[in-house]
């Protein structure tokens, strides 16, 4: 009885050390074998750290398909080599299955990718179906075509007869159309996917014109018949990684905007009522005002009541824009302390009246570098979370303190250092299958229907943006406390000082206004013109176009607002400069987010405004178009 470790040994061995002889055939098998391992490795490491899309399964299917023909092709032909009786049966019918079974492990291959570049399983259903109903229909000709042949010849092989040349023409006819359909692809992942498609082709078109590589003569067509196959598992591989990665990031976008609109929703009935507090404040007291002619003392308190009410509902607008838009990731130097107060009377609107929001706040804790947005969506996640911990209300507690890389808060060595921002409660806790499974994306505890499974998530995507860490210390009945520690920031946080306010008034300026709301255009005409400037006013974008066109004199400034009906402030301010005129602009927004994708060159005025913040921004605007 042969052992099979000293069978493969010594056929590996003669495959490696004798590339003169016919043995040099089983090194492409060889080689593709370990490289379809590694790929499957790879995939089965890379599932068990991420989530993987359902629609993605099948190609580490196929890449699992494909490891086990290349280990079949490998271990026969070494069998065949060793027992090389050309008269046996096996020897004879082995050829034309050697070639079926790779061509249909290649078809599985060309169609898991078509699902992923395309995104729909249609395209993958219609190539197999196709690929698979024409491939049985050659077979069957083949092999009738060979079977009559023998009939005459017994001696005849599969490679001498023209139904070989039919199998291998089918291979080279399906490779060629999986390449050309992943051309049309718009996924950006195709040019890999080509690349190992061409190489394959490159690999049936061999064999299609070297007619004896399949009758176990592949010397003449060494190394390049089944190298190029290999070279293929490269580019695919590469491909997949590419997949990979570009459907994690997609993952993790697609829970962070999950995360912000679930902690919006949950915002609306806070935001609502305190909403509605403002505007009560302000149409109270402008009612009030009405009746307060004869005292000017009141009339100024009141007006100064109504103006505190504005200004506290535009910080509020303010505050959801900040968190609900999604913009791209500035990192910037960030004091935590300040995050945290500035973000905690939108995190009390969360908790019901039952729940208490404390601070701990370490004051000589060094900054951080991250994006003041995210950190602030960690705060939302983990205060909500503790909040549902707490069926009955409690205490949640936000703390930081500066810690070393040992633990220690004594030594405060900035370059050895860490900020530790805590989220603590003193609810029900976690038992310790449920801490394990706590940063697993849609793992929930919540009933069906109240939560999604993807706070922890979120967080721990963000964590790992910012090279921190997250760490949980919990137990049944003993409350939850959430440690993140941020790297110290090696910039220093600088403190902006307020700059003294430039001259407001004008010099007999002249400003095109051009806004379609009649309210607040005359109240900036009102505020304009009481300090100097000439005001010429525009309905929307076509009035100010005509005005600018027909002006006899200079306009020294456009005051546009973005957002106008028929033509909006950059499409206009675009036509006015068409015409010649080198006029500054200034741009009035409710929300300065679109200012980013837009026109981030001008400068932009952030609704709601005051007077003063008008004329210092109209101001400046005018200065800096005189020093250019």
């Amino acid at each position: 009885m042969v052992d099979p470790v000293d069978f493969t040994v010594s056929v590996l061995g003669k495959a490696c050390c004798e590339p003169g002889n016919l043995n040099s055939a089983l090194l492409p098998f060889f080689i593709g074998t370990i490289l379809w391992g590694a790929l499957c490795l790879h995939e089965v490491l890379s599932q068990r750290r991420s989530h993987v899309v359902r629609s993605q399964l099948a190609l580490p299917g196929s890449f699992v398909f494909c490891l086990l023909i290349e280990i079949l092709l490998f271990s026969i032909n070494a069998y065949l080599i060793d027992n090389p009786d050309s008269t046996s049966g096996f020897q004879i019918l082995w050829p034309p299955l050697e070639f079926v079974l790779l061509t249909v492990s290649r078809l599985f291959l060309a169609a898991a990718f078509l699902g992923v570049l395309f995104t729909t399983a249609q395209p993958q259903r219609r190539f197999l179906l196709l690929a698979g109903g024409a491939l049985l229909l050659v077979c069957l000709a083949s092999l009738l075509n060979w079977y009559l042949q023998r009939t005459t010849d017994p001696t005849t092989q599969f490679a001498d007869t023209s139904g070989a040349w039919w199998l291998q023409a089918y291979a080279v006819i399906m490779i060629g159309s999986v390449t050309v359909k992943s051309c049309g692809a718009s996924n950006h992942t195709r040019l890999p996917v080509v690349s190992g498609f061409v190489l394959l082709l490159a690999d049936s078109v061999l064999t299609l014109l070297s007619p004896d590589v399949m009758a176990f003569d592949r010397n003449q067509a060494s190394p390049v018949h089944g190298n190029l196959s290999n070279l293929s598992i490269i580019a695919l591989g590469y491909a997949c990684m590419r997949i990979r990665y570009a459907s994690e990031k997609k993952l993790e976008l697609g829970i962070q905007t999950s995360e912000r609109l679930e902690a919006l929703g949950q915002l609306s009935s806070g935001i609502a009522h305190d909403f509605n507090n403002h505007l009560q404040v302000i149409l109270g007291y402008v009612e009030l005002a009405g009746t307060q002619s004869a005292d000017p003392r009141a009339l100024k308190q009141s007006l100064k009541r109504v103006e505190e009410a504005a200004e506290a509902a535009g910080e509020l607008v303010n505050q959801l824009l900040t968190f609900s838009r999604g913009q791209k990731t500035e990192y910037t130097v960030l004091d935590l302390n300040e995050v945290i107060m500035s973000v905690s009377p939108m995190l009390s609107r969360l908790l019901g009246p039952n729940t208490t929001l404390r601070h701990d706040l370490d004051l000589t804790i060094a900054p951080i570098q991250a994006d003041k947005r995210m950190v602030e969506q960690v705060l939302f996640n983990l205060v909500i979370n503790a909040r549902d911990a707490m069926a009955e209300g409690g205490i949640i507690t936000i703390s930081t303190n500066l810690l070393n890389k040992g633990g220690n808060t004594e030594n405060h060595d900035p370059s050895n250092s860490r900020t530790r921002m805590t989220v603590s409660d003193t609810g029900c806790g976690m038992d310790k299958s449920t801490l394990r499974r706590a940063f697993e994306p849609f793992y929930t505890t919540k009933p069906v229907g109240e939560g999604t499974g993807l706070g922890l998530t979120t967080v721990y995507g963000i964590v790992k943006k910012h090279a921190a860490q997250v760490n949980i210390d919990t137990s049944p009945g003993e409350g939850t406390r959430v440690h993140i520690d941020f790297p110290v920031s090696t910039e220093l946080l600088v403190t902006e000082l307020p700059e003294e306010g430039p001259i407001m008034k004008g010099s007999g300026e002249t400003i095109l206004l051009t806004e379609d709301e009649v309210a607040l255009r005359d109240l900036a005409r009102t505020f304009l013109t009481a300090s100097g400037y000439q005001v010429l006013i525009a309905n929307d974008g076509q009035h100010a176009i005509n005005i600018a066109s027909t002006y006899q004199g200079r306009i020294d400034l456009c005051l546009f607002d973005v957002i106008m009906p028929r033509m909006n402030g950059y499409e206009t301010y675009d036509r006015i400069s068409a015409l010649g005129k080198d006029i500054p602009a200034l741009f009035v927004t409710g929300s300065t987010s679109r200012a980013e994708k837009l026109r981030q060159q001008y400068p932009h005025l952030q609704k709601p405004f005051s007077g003063e913040t008008l004329l210092k921004s109209v101001r400046n605007t005018l200065n800096q178009a005189a020093s250019a």
